[in-house]
C-alpha cells in the first residue's frame, strides 16, 4: 500500500513517481475508446484579432526584432538555429499571453 502524500510537501522523487501515474487523453482518444455518448462542448473555430498600441506595441516590436536577430544569425549551425527558433517562439507566445509572463519565463530559466 502506498503512503498518503502531502501534495504541498512533495520531494522531487515523489513528484516524478506521481507524474508517471498520470495519463493525458485527447478528445479523439476519448471519443474512439469510450462507448456510448460522450458530451464535449462544441468548438468555435473563430479567431479574433486585436491591435497592439502604445507601449505594448513597442515592446512586441522590440522582442520580435531581438528574436529575429538571434534566430537568423548565419554563424550558427542548423541545430543551434532550430533551438533558438523554438526559444524565440516560446518567448513570443508568453509575451502575447502577458508581458509579466514573458519576463517571468526569462528570469526563471535554469
Amino acid at each position: 500500500m502506498q503512503p498518503v502524500l502531502d501534495m504541498q510537501q512533495l520531494t522531487e522523487q515523489q513528484r516524478r513517481s506521481l507524474a508517471r501515474q498520470f495519463v493525458q487523453r485527447t478528445r479523439g482518444d476519448v471519443l474512439a475508446a469510450w462507448p456510448g455518448e460522450v458530451r464535449f462542448p462544441k468548438r468555435d473555430p473563430i479567431e479574433d484579432t486585436y491591435n497592439l498600441t502604445g507601449e505594448h506595441q513597442k515592446l512586441f516590436r522590440d522582442v520580435l526584432d531581438f528574436t529575429r536577430e538571434t534566430v537568423q544569425n548565419p554563424k550558427l549551425s542548423q541545430p543551434r538555429q532550430r533551438v533558438r527558433y523554438w526559444a524565440a517562439l516560446t518567448l513570443l507566445r508568453s509575451l502575447m499571453s502577458s508581458p509579466l509572463c514573458a519576463n517571468m519565463s526569462e528570469t526563471s530559466r535554469p
